[in-house]
């Protein structure tokens, strides 16, 4: 004899087995998003040599580089390329949940090349000069002898008012080569050199007046010629001879020794 089945034993059942009845509903179960794990072995190296690049991801099936490498890899493994320079590798990793991707970056460093100038190598005393520095194949500087503390790869800076012979330096370095060291040399003089030169001036050929009545001498387009072997002197305010010379076969005489902060008056 047929009994029907209660209402509260069917929900039950229903419930037990998954899609069994009419009204079950819900859907499959989710697929997990993959994962991606990229590692390198050093990531500042000198340039040229090699790192080993290890690599694992999970719920992947397939996995493509791209960056300073490419193609198509297994879904775990390692490689040693070697490193030029600065190089990004990207590792992408795909399956039935999505993608996922990952990069590491290695820095291929070659020597610190550092170099130094001043605007002026030779100076009186009690000036400044500016100086100037860059520093290709580092990341860090320090100043040395004139100057001090961290310095940027490259800049400018003034100095203080020098009063000797100063050396100025910087130190730089990147993390896998020493420190490399470039110097100038900035010569400090509390005296200086006065360079005279002595000419003369005679009036060009003669030209006709403007009345054109006769020949005059031509003072707008005078001839300069100099004076050789003529007794220079130099003379303080007081009067006082301080140095003299004789000019050369150019006219030109030197006079060294002079102090900067006297007011000299040249006599021929």
């Amino acid at each position: 004899m047929y009994r029907p089945v209660p209402r509260a034993i069917a929900a039950v059942v229903c419930m037990l087995v998954l899609h069994a009845c009419s009204g079950g509903g819900g859907g499959g179960p989710s697929v997990p998003a993959p994962t991606v794990s990229l590692m390198a072995s050093a990531t500042d190296v000198k340039a040229g040599s090699s790192v080993t690049l290890t690599w694992s991801s999970t719920n992947a099936s397939s996995c493509t580089a791209s960056g300073a490498w490419s193609g198509t890899l297994a879904t775990s493994g390692s490689q040693s390329p070697l490193i030029p320079a600065t190089v990004t590798y990207t590792l992408t990793c795909t399956g039935s949940g999505g993608s996922a991707s990952q990069s590491v970056t290695v820095n291929g460093w070659n020597a610190p090349q550092p170099a130094i100038s001043a605007d002026a190598t030779s100076i009186l005393a009690n000036n400044s000069v500016t100086l100037s520095w860059a520093a290709p194949n580092a990341n860090a500087c320090t100043g040395a002898d004139g100057l001090s503390g961290s310095l940027a790869t490259s800049g400018t800076q003034i100095s203080a008012l020098l009063t000797s012979t100063t050396v100025f330096s910087v130190s730089c370095s990147n993390p896998v080569f020493a420190a490399v060291k470039a110097s100038v040399t900035v010569n400090v003089s509390t005296t200086f050199t006065a360079s005279l030169s002595v000419h003369y001036q005679v009036p060009g050929a003669p030209v006709l007046n403007a009345a054109r009545t006769q020949y005059v001498p031509d003072w707008a387009h005078p001839v300069t010629s100099p004076v050789p072997f003529v007794w220079v002197e130099m003379q303080d305010p007081t009067g006082k001879v301080v140095q003299h010379a004789f000019a050369d076969a150019n006219g030109t005489a030197s006079l060294a020794g002079l102090d900067p902060t006297v007011v000299y008056t040249p006599v021929v």
